[in-house]
């Protein structure tokens, strides 16, 4: 993910940023909340790159919380059907904060 620019591509990301063993490492515990609130594209490379991230916390026991997407992105979770693997918390639901880890699905 390119931050400055807004951008979410797998191209934007040379070194794995969101799909690196440190972010998905079974030792580490806890869920991963991504912010992306400030995300203006999001390309099909993006959604792969979210849907990666999410198998592989998945597979130990991890969830991917993505926080606060735009509406657009929203619309684009929507469409894809990734609402179904993908948990997505607007901020609406959070009062404008990141969720609280332990309330997350439960």
């Amino acid at each position: 993910m390119n931050a400055d620019s807004g951008t979410v591509r797998h191209s934007a990301s040379p070194n794995g940023l969101l799909t690196s063993d440190t972010l998905t490492d079974p030792s580490l515990s806890g869920d991963v909340v991504l912010d992306i609130g400030l995300v203006t594209f999001l390309d099909s490379s993006g959604l792969a790159v979210f849907l990666t991230v999410h198998k592989k916390l998945d597979a130990v026991g991890r969830k991917l919380v993505i926080f606060s997407p735009t509406r657009t992105a929203r619309r684009l979770f929507q469409i894809t059907e990734l609402t179904e693997f993908l948990s997505i918390e607007p901020p609406e639901r959070t009062q404008g904060r990141p969720p609280d880890l332990d309330g997350v699905g439960g």
